[in-house]
């Protein structure tokens, strides 16, 4: 069985650790996302930075990926201990590999780049263009509306099992014509934000991320992308919808698969 674990569930304004998520398989061990405290967030969860396999990044917002040197750093201590430790592979948007040094760079961290040289690849390279598997688990990348001029992409992620896990990252209102809604078309598990109060540009309400998980036919939702108004607003959302279920991310959660 597959798990799932909200390691953040809060948005740049919250006191929550920011938006990352943990799938477990058998074998294989995936972060989404790693926004600021990421690393103590999967500490609290019981989660060894270490087990980590790979990183998917949805877009480069700060809240999404402030994280990362920290994380990197974490594994470099550790691979200085323990020879058997093999750097994690990191997948992004377009840039990635030079947004990465850049952050390593401004973090002090230059020579952990020498040492500790982590795999890195686009979602637009061969591998993961149509899709591929890291370890047991199938990842496959679409593309979101998020803001102009950002590439932003979801993950449509498929467990051993058959089960599917979509992670949308931010979102714009109108996703009715992009590839948004066929990547999320009947996922098993709809990871989704709820991170505006009212009508926004580049997110959505709780009310708007439920009614695209109708469109998309997903079987459970779980809002994440919260602060204390927007979670209130997302527990209200949730309560007066039946169908489909609706659960509202907290740090830790864990849901199987």
């Amino acid at each position: 069985m597959t798990k799932l674990t909200v390691v953040g569930s809060g948005n740049w304004e919250s006191y929550w650790h920011q938006p990352a998520f943990v799938l477990q398989s058998d074998s294989t061990t995936l972060l989404i996302d790693c926004g600021d405290g990421t690393t103590l967030g999967l500490r609290e969860a019981g989660i060894d930075p270490n087990s980590i396999d790979a990183v998917l990044l949805t877009h480069f917002h700060g809240d999404h990926v402030d994280g990362l040197p920290g994380f990197a750093r974490t594994r470099w201590a550790a691979s200085r201990r323990c020879d058997d430790d093999p750097p994690f592979l990191l997948v992004g948007p377009q840039g990635i590999a030079a947004r990465y040094r850049s952050w390593m760079e401004t973090t002090g961290s230059r020579t952990i780049l020498q040492s500790y040289p982590v795999g890195i690849q686009t979602v637009k390279d061969s591998r993961f263009k149509e899709g591929d598997l890291i370890g047991d688990l199938y990842c496959a990348p679409f593309r979101v509306n998020h803001v102009p001029d950002l590439a932003s992409y979801g993950w449509r992620i498929t467990t051993p099992e058959g089960k599917t896990i979509v992670f949308c990252g931010d979102m714009a209102p109108d996703q009715a014509e992009s590839q948004a809604l066929e990547g999320a078309r009947e996922a098993d598990l709809l990871l989704i934000e709820a991170g505006a109060a009212k009508p926004h540009k580049v997110h959505l309400m709780a009310q708007e991320a439920i009614q695209f998980g109708l469109r998309a036919f997903a079987r459970q939702l779980v809002l994440n992308h919260l602060n204390l108004e927007l979670r209130l607003l997302a527990e209200q959302a949730a309560a007066e919808t039946v169908n489909p279920a609706v659960t509202v991310a907290t740090d830790g959660l864990q849901l199987d698969v």
